[in-house]
């Protein structure tokens, strides 16, 4: 009787033991899909912060855009420029700032491209802009204003252009632009 008793607390023990056992793992495989679950949460908001300052370069560059021609248009009206100056040069220094955060954070070799090509749009529209309004300082306003016809607009929608390709790629859910 001794030996049979034995042998029963010995198979419920096993069972319990299993069973504890079963739950460690249960808990381990929660654990590791918990770490898993908030790693993809703070990728996605990282994304997700990346789109939005995409979003409000291209919304600053629009504003420049428009205070440049704002003051194209007026022929240099001393009010207007003495209004518009600051705050374009505020809002570049801001663009400047949101570029090179999103140039940080870019290890594909087509996000490197694409933001190459920002670059380079925003040295044409810059210079551009620059003798538009080195042309109006001078008040040679006819000057100016062919110059915005010709170049500057089409300049500034390049720009804009070449910056939303690049939250499109942001945005597109490819492996490689999801993890650069």
């Amino acid at each position: 009787m001794n030996r049979n008793k034995l042998k029963i607390e010995l198979r419920l023990g096993l069972a319990f033991g299993a069973l504890i056992a079963l739950m460690v793992v249960m808990t381990l495989v929660q654990a590791q899909r918990l770490e898993a679950l908030d790693a993809d949460s703070k990728l996605l908001l990282s994304l997700q912060q990346r789109s939005q300052s995409a979003q409000e370069w291209v919304a600053l560059v629009r504003l420049n855009a428009s205070r440049a021609l704002a003051t194209a248009i007026s022929n240099g009206n001393p009010a207007l420029t003495a209004h518009d100056t600051p705050r374009m040069v505020q809002t570049s220094a801001k663009i400047t700032e949101l570029q090179e955060q999103l140039t940080e954070v870019i290890d594909s070799d087509e996000g490197k491209a694409l933001l190459a090509a920002i670059g380079d749009q925003r040295k044409v529209y810059v210079a551009i802009r620059g003798e538009v309004m080195s042309k109006i300082k001078a008040g040679d306003t006819a000057a100016a204003q062919v110059l915005v016809d010709q170049q500057m607009v089409a300049a500034a929608n390049t720009y804009v252009a070449s910056i939303e390709a690049f939250r499109v790629f942001r945005n597109s859910g490819s492996t490689s632009a999801l993890r650069s």
